[in-house]
């Protein structure tokens, strides 16, 4: 998981939109069905990352997907984590802010504890991915709950939880 993964979700999490976590690993035809399902309209990738040795090049596995959920998403965000040479679609894709004077912080979206933060889906593996819906208020309380009561996890702690955010534990 990049830095940029977690700060894209506290950015998205802020605008008060919602998001959707996805992992890193599906092709195409899975992205897809999620982005389908969501009726995303903006998705955030790197240009690739390391398999074995070998480039996986998620913005083209990206392209593929919007193509096959109807094209719904309008914004394409991109990491350049490889440095890999891209197709870029002018006015849809745009690579990660890398300076300040690129950010424009909006303000703090006003949201209510009980509007829907996150979709998380199943894998699919079993039949067509089913989503859970994580609320601003409630899945900050559910992660506090299982640190403080499962891990006993008290001020002063430290916990590295490392994961992809796709397979949001």
């Amino acid at each position: 998981m990049l830095p940029e993964t977690a700060a894209a979700l506290l950015a998205i999490l802020r605008l008060g939109a919602i998001a959707v976590p996805c992992f890193s690993g599906y092709g195409a035809d899975a992205v897809a069905a999620r982005l389908e399902d969501a009726g995303a309209c903006a998705l955030i990738t790197a240009d690739g990352f390391l398999r074995r040795g070998r480039p996986v090049r998620m913005k083209e596995t990206a392209d593929k997907a919007i193509e096959l959920a109807g094209n719904s998403v309008t914004t394409v965000i991109v990491v350049p984590r490889l440095g890999l040479d891209l197709p870029m679609r002018e006015g849809r894709d745009h690579f990660w802010p890398t300076s300040e004077a690129e950010l424009a912080l909006p303000p703090i979206a006003d949201t209510d504890a009980e509007e829907t933060a996150l979709l998380m889906y199943t894998s699919g593996t079993t039949g067509r991915p089913k989503g859970v819906v994580a609320t601003h208020g409630g899945f900050p309380l559910k992660i506090a709950t299982d640190l403080g009561f499962g891990f006993d996890l008290e001020a002063g702690d430290r916990l590295l939880w490392v994961t992809d955010l796709g397979w949001v534990m």
